[in-house]
């Protein structure tokens, strides 16, 4: 400070002459600390005549940092995201802020970097292609100072995992009797997650597996028969996903249950019928064919196999003879299970003579009673034989039946039930073709589809048939085949026993001469071949007694 005069008093202040401090007029003063922000200093001095002057300067301090920080909807670092752009959000605390400065780099370069003058917070990256990228933000204030938040790194994956099945893992819809489900595959995917695997039945998960790790194969045991589902599926970090088709894996280790029903003959029935129905009830997802036979002592009389759900069965008979017969049922895989061997005994109706001595005396040795169901008739035992009709119609819960004694014993002690619990149940039948014309009928089956147990509505299972002639080789009695003669082989006696050259007539009735042929072909045919057959039963039993006496005759002489 100078004066043309000597200077008196001196003094200065550092907050805009609020508070002021005297110096001496010729002393430096240093290490005066300013404010944060806008500061204005000033320095005084006067003379001794009263002279006063003024000298000020003003100026700005900062030197605070900003404050920078990632805000709301920035991604965390380390994520994985299926998407193809990338934002980012940021919070700035700065009073003199210049620029915020927004930078995208990838796994080799810089490849955007956006400044903002106007307070811009938000920054959106769109377009981007999958790979890594990492970013930051930096705010600079007019004092030059600056900030910058941390790096964050994101993942854009936006391609779904790649998932097949090996041949190894068994195709669609397998039929196995390996209780074991072995399933693999092939995954292709940079960024993986998780592998489940699921295995599931009709009622419960049988299996539910997940994997952290690159995992391509899975095997588990099945406890039981049945089918099972399952399936694949594979999530990436981006939390993209795939997932193989759902195949399916049928287990069938058991055979099949087969059981005869209630309106089939029990074994050892002895009926005066000439024909045989019977049925069954069957368990099984995987049938193949369903067999039944009928044999006798010497010949197989039928031997049906049925590829469709059957449950039924029907066919004639000759009388006086002895019948055995089952069914038989094979699944897919080779399980087979069969019925007991039932046997059936048709027999002429006996027809009682001398009825009025049924209750004559029975003599002294009576007491105790016989056995079950039988009583003595005329000195004999007499076993009662019952033959019921079909049931009747479901009423209020209950069908009723009739049963006879064909014998007529008197008693019932064998009697069947003729009263049943039933619910109501339609009657629904399905027929075959009619079978070939043999002993001048033909029968076919017929099967209710609903099982009531009745055959009310049932159609009728038998009709007359007629045979051709077969002579002239011209149609001309009625004929609806091709006659036999003429161009063809001349006919023969065994056409009318075997059934060849045989049809039923369109109105449903023989010619009575075709008829009058056959029965007397039949019948002459029959006859010959019971006497043929006795005469050597008799050669053959005078040749075994010759055979014994030329024997002892032997022995004697040694």
């Amino acid at each position: 400070m100078t004066s043309n005069n000597d200077l008196d008093i001196c003094w200065y202040s550092i907050d805009s002459g609020e508070t002021n401090t005297t110096i001496s007029c010729t002393s430096n003063v240093t290490e005066l600390i300013s404010i944060q922000g806008s500061n204005t200093w000033r320095i005084y001095a006067n003379d001794t005549l009263g002279n006063e002057n003024i000298s000020s300067v003003t100026f700005f301090k900062d030197t605070i940092i900003p404050q920078i920080s990632f805000g709301v909807g920035t991604q965390n670092s380390g994520l994985s995201l299926s998407q193809s752009n990338i934002y980012v959000n940021v919070t700035v605390t700065e009073i003199n802020e210049e620029t915020v400065t927004f930078e995208l780099f990838n796994d080799t370069d810089l490849i955007n970097s956006t400044s903002f003058t106007n307070n811009e917070r938000t920054i959106n990256w769109t377009g981007l292609v999958d790979g890594s990228y990492t970013y930051n933000v930096t705010v600079n204030d007019t004092a030059g100072n600056s900030n910058t938040t941390n790096a964050r790194t994101l993942s854009l994956d936006t391609v779904t995992p790649l998932l097949t099945y090996n041949d190894q893992t068994s195709t669609n819809n397998t039929l196995s009797t390996n209780p074991w489900l072995y399933v693999n595959w092939t995954v292709t995917e940079a960024n993986l997650d998780t592998i489940t695997v699921v295995v599931v039945n009709d009622t419960d998960v049988v299996n539910h597996s997940t994997f952290t790790s690159l995992t391509t194969e899975y095997n588990t045991s099945l406890s039981s028969d049945g089918d099972y589902y399952y399936n694949v599926s594979v999530n990436d970090t981006a939390g993209n996903e795939n997932t193989t088709t759902l195949r399916t894996y049928r287990f069938d280790n058991k055979v099949p249950l087969v059981a005869y029903s209630n309106q089939t003959p029990a074994n050892n029935t002895v009926s005066n019928e000439p024909w045989i129905y019977f049925n069954w009830t069957i368990i099984e997802n995987n049938i193949d064919t369903i067999t039944v036979v009928v044999i006798n002592d010497t010949d197989v009389i039928n031997h049906s196999s049925f590829k469709n759900l059957t449950l039924t069965y029907n066919t004639s008979l000759l009388l006086d003879q002895t019948y055995y017969y089952n069914v038989s049922v094979n699944d897919t895989l080779g399980n087979s299970n069969t019925t007991e061997l039932r046997t059936f005994v048709t027999e002429t109706p006996s027809v009682s003579s001398n009825p009025s001595d049924s209750s004559g005396s029975s003599g002294s040795g009576g007491g105790g009673g016989g056995s079950s169901g039988a009583r003595a008739v005329n000195n004999t035992v007499c076993q009662e034989r019952w033959r019921c009709s079909g049931w009747s119609v479901c009423q209020v819960t209950q069908q009723t039946r009739t049963c006879i004694d064909i014998n007529d014993c008197g008693t019932i002690v064998d009697k069947p039930s003729e009263i049943q619990n039933c619910t109501t149940c339609r009657e629904s039948w399905d027929c075959d073709e009619w079978g070939a014309c043999q002993n001048n009928g033909q029968i076919r089956m017929c099967r209710d589809q609903n099982e009531c147990g009745t055959i009310n509505l049932k159609p009728t299972i038998t009709q007359t048939c007629a045979l051709e002639i077969c002579s002239d080789g011209v149609r001309n009695n009625g004929e609806l085949g091709v006659d036999c003669g003429g161009p063809c082989r001349a006919c023969e006696v065994s056409d009318f026993l075997t059934g060849r050259a045989i049809e039923v007539k369109e109105n449903g009735q023989a010619n009575p001469v075709v008829l009058m042929i056959v029965i007397g072909l039949g019948l002459g045919g029959i006859t010959f071949f019971m006497v043929h057959k006795r005469k050597r039963l008799k050669r053959s039993k005078r040749l075994n007694e010759i055979k014994r006496a030329y024997s002892k005759k032997r022995k004697k002489k040694r």
